[in-house]
């Protein structure tokens, strides 16, 4: 195989472009206020979700077991802003841990992080937001600062993010979780 790549030449006099953003930086100047709860069987995405929203402003308490993070919740709901949970968990799925967390007293907002498209029972139960996997960098920090400055109301049900069309995930082919 032979690849030809044509590149125009550099233009001294243009401006050198942005560096695009690493994964887990902040892409915009506003900064997230607020404690967020994030639960997710597998280390590589809860470690990434985490360390997306502590750079962007927000402290985070991350959790690998739904059950333990129900007891962390459960023990003292007051002190968090904002829950993140993937769906499919051993022991406790994401939405038996939003359905939960709805029946105490505490009113927290909840995002459902998934790979499947069923978001008519995460409403049903009062989820604010399902963020479809895969997702953005751009997406989560705009979904916890919304939900956390109280100005998301159902946003999270008006669509999907927008995607190129030949690089739009295709959920039915697919059910792994990613």
């Amino acid at each position: 195989t032979r690849f030809r790549i044509l590149l125009p030449p550099a233009d001294a006099d243009r401006q050198a472009p942005r560096p695009t953003p690493r994964l887990g930086t902040v892409v915009d100047d506003a900064q997230g206020r607020g404690r967020v709860l994030v639960v997710d069987d597998e280390a590589s995405v809860g470690n990434m979700i985490a360390e997306s929203l502590r750079s962007a402003g927000f402290e985070v308490l991350l959790y690998s077991d739904a059950g333990d993070a129900l007891a962390r919740i459960e023990r003292n709901p007051d002190d968090l802003d904002l829950i993140i949970t993937d769906q499919t968990m051993p022991r406790m799925s994401g939405l038996e841990l939003c359905t939960r967390v709805k029946a105490l007293p505490q009113v927290i907002p909840l995002v459902r992080v998934t790979g499947y498209q069923d978001t008519a029972r995460a409403k049903a139960i009062g989820v604010d937001h399902v963020l479809p996997k895969p997702f953005s960098v751009v997406d989560l920090l705009r979904i916890a600062r919304e939900l956390t400055s109280g100005a998301a109301g159902d946003a999270g049900f008006d669509g999907l993010p927008a995607y190129p069309p030949e690089l739009a995930p295709d959920h039915r082919l697919d059910q792994s979780g990613f």
